[in-house]
C-alpha cells in the first residue's frame, strides 16, 4: 500500500512539473514573440525652435525627443542628424533621385553630426521615459526654410527562431520650418 502512494505522488509531481514547463513556455512565447515586449517601441519627435534673431543670424534650438513606450531599455547607435537650409537666393528643385525627388536643400550647416558625443556615453532610453537631445546653432538671416533630418540605429540581439544575427533597425525622421512665419500654436 505504501509503495502505491509513493508511485502516485511521483506521477502527480511529474505531471505538475510538465504543466509548469509548458505554462512557462506558453508565457514566454506569448510575451516575447506574440506581444514582442522585447522589441522597440520608440517614438521620435523632432523640433526646430527659433530662439531669437540678430541682425545677421537666426539662433535656433534643434531637438530630438525619444520616448520609449516599451518595457525594456533601448540602446541607440549612430544617433546623427543633418541640418540644411534654403536661402532666399536658392533655386527650388526636386530633381535629385538620391532623395526620392523631394525638395533639395543645397546648404548644409551640419552633415552627420552626432546628438550625443561618442566620447561621452552611448545613448539609451529607459522604459516608459522620454529623453530630449538638443543642439543650439544659427543660420544666416537670409535663410527661408530649415530642414532637420535625423536617424539612429537600434542594434538587435540574435533572434531565437531565426538562429542568426538580425540586422539593426534604422529609424529616420525629418522636420521642416519656415523661418519667416511664426510657429502655429498647438
Amino acid at each position: 500500500m505504501i509503495l502505491l502512494e509513493i508511485h502516485w505522488s511521483e506521477i502527480t509531481k511529474n505531471i505538475a512539473e510538465v504543466f509548469a514547463i509548458v505554462t512557462g513556455g506558453v508565457w514566454v512565447y506569448w510575451k516575447f514573440f506574440l506581444n514582442r515586449e522585447n522589441e522597440s517601441k520608440i517614438e521620435l519627435d523632432l523640433d526646430i525652435k527659433i530662439v531669437g534673431k540678430t541682425e545677421n543670424e537666426f539662433i535656433l534650438e534643434l531637438s530630438a525627443v525619444l520616448t520609449n513606450k516599451g518595457l525594456v531599455r533601448h540602446m541607440i547607435d549612430n544617433f546623427s542628424f543633418d541640418f540644411l537650409y534654403l536661402s532666399s537666393s536658392d533655386e527650388m528643385t526636386n530633381d535629385k533621385a538620391l532623395i526620392d525627388y523631394q525638395l533639395y536643400f543645397p546648404n548644409k550647416v551640419f552633415e552627420s553630426s552626432q546628438w550625443v558625443s561618442k566620447n561621452w556615453y552611448q545613448a539609451f532610453v529607459d522604459a516608459g521615459v522620454s529623453r530630449k537631445f538638443s543642439h543650439i546653432t544659427f543660420l544666416p538671416a537670409d535663410s527661408k526654410y530649415a530642414l532637420l533630418i535625423t536617424r539612429f540605429d537600434q542594434p538587435n540581439t540574435k533572434k531565437i527562431l531565426a538562429g542568426s544575427q538580425a540586422k539593426g533597425l534604422r529609424v529616420w525622421a525629418q522636420k521642416i520650418i519656415n523661418l519667416h512665419e511664426p510657429p502655429k500654436e498647438k
